[in-house]
């Protein structure tokens, strides 16, 4: 597992496993801009996470 500090402090675990698969499994997404992928695995990676603590900011959602 890895911490990741989301936004003002906030930690969730993430474990290795689930980043490496979430990356593999979105690799060929196509959503018009690489920006839109680079959230969607966040997203994905953070599951237990609120959209806020995973994009940092409000205009990234």
């Amino acid at each position: 597992m890895i911490g990741i500090v989301l936004k003002e402090g906030i930690k969730v675990e993430v474990s290795k496993k689930m980043e490496k698969w979430a990356a593999q499994e979105l690799q060929y997404a196509d959503l018009g801009d690489t920006r839109r992928k680079k959230r969607l695995i966040s997203i994905v990676e953070n599951l237990s996470a609120n959209l806020v603590q995973v994009c940092h900011k409000l205009r990234e959602i």
